[in-house]
């Protein structure tokens, strides 16, 4: 996947990813200038941050409030600018029709209408799509948002929820395996495939039926539990992280404190002062 910053705001929509990516981030500030009037060959699915955006789309004027998420279709006509006198921030991703054609079980690809929608799964897959941006996602990792995102669009369009065939055990449960004698290093989806012989999206599906969560966060898990035992020991953090397969301290802290409630320094100190008492 290539991940690419905002820079010029005059930059194109257009010439925003490439028909072999899955999809691109931008974080975008825009105070005092506009896009015109223009067209992605993508979609264009985000998360307005602060700040109004108004932006003209099927022939109506559209707003975003903070918090609201944003879809524009491919080839649908639209322009951008501010709702009003604040700056505004938002991130977006652009997301190939190819590639999300892969991600949704039937190939059909969504319509959601409007523009504008109030969708806590759209706004959750694009709060960690960017909660370390601009840190460059893991092949599983971009499996995991975009089978998310499908869903969630699926949704948003009316669309038939999916008809979960059986489970593929044999598959789960070597997918499974395979992550757990990985010690927390990064798989390629490929390597899932090729071993299991059921195709990455297919498999993410059968794998949170299966389990309740994703092979990339099944490796996360796995990461994080490692982590804890490594802790008590007295290890530099930054170095844990590493032996860990996490990008650094500050990504470990980040999954850590959302499987344990306490960063891995306020675990390390209630460790040593008794206050837990960690097994072996």
């Amino acid at each position: 996947m290539t991940v690419r910053a905002a820079g010029r705001l005059e930059q194109s929509c257009a010439d925003v990813g490439d028909a072999a990516e899955a999809f691109d981030r931008f974080r975008i500030r825009m105070h005092g200038v506009a896009y015109r009037m223009h067209r992605h060959d993508t979609y264009a699915v985000g998360v307005t941050l602060s700040g109004v955006q108004a932006f003209w789309f099927r022939g109506e004027r559209r707003f975003s409030i903070p918090g609201q998420a944003l879809v524009i279709h491919p080839d649908e006509r639209h322009d951008g600018s501010n709702g009003d006198e604040r700056p505004l921030l938002y991130d977006m991703l652009y997301i190939t029709p190819a590639a999300l054609s892969l991600a949704l079980p039937d190939q059909t690809l969504p319509f959601v209408p409007g523009g504008v929608r109030a969708s806590a799964a759209i706004r959750e897959v694009v709060a960690d799509a960017f909660a370390e941006f601009p840190r460059k996602l893991d092949e599983l990792e971009t499996v995991d948002l975009l089978a998310r995102l499908a869903a969630a669009l699926r949704r948003e369009a009316g669309l038939a929820p999916e008809q979960q065939s059986a489970i593929d055990w044999k598959a789960v449960r070597l997918a499974r395996d395979v992550l757990d004698g990985a010690d927390g290093a990064s798989l390629p989806a490929a390597r899932l495939e090729a071993l299991t012989g059921v195709d990455r999206y297919r498999l993410a599906r059968h794998f949170r039926a299966a389990y309740s969560t994703s092979p990339h966060q099944y490796l996360v898990g796995r990461r994080v539990r490692k982590a804890r035992r490594l802790i008590p020991l007295g290890r530099p953090l930054a170095d844990i992280a590493t032996a860990c397969g996490f990008a650094d301290q500050s990504h470990l802290t980040r999954h850590f404190l959302q499987r344990f409630g306490m960063t891995p320094g306020q675990f390390r100190a209630a460790c040593e002062a008794r206050q837990i008492i960690p097994g072996a």
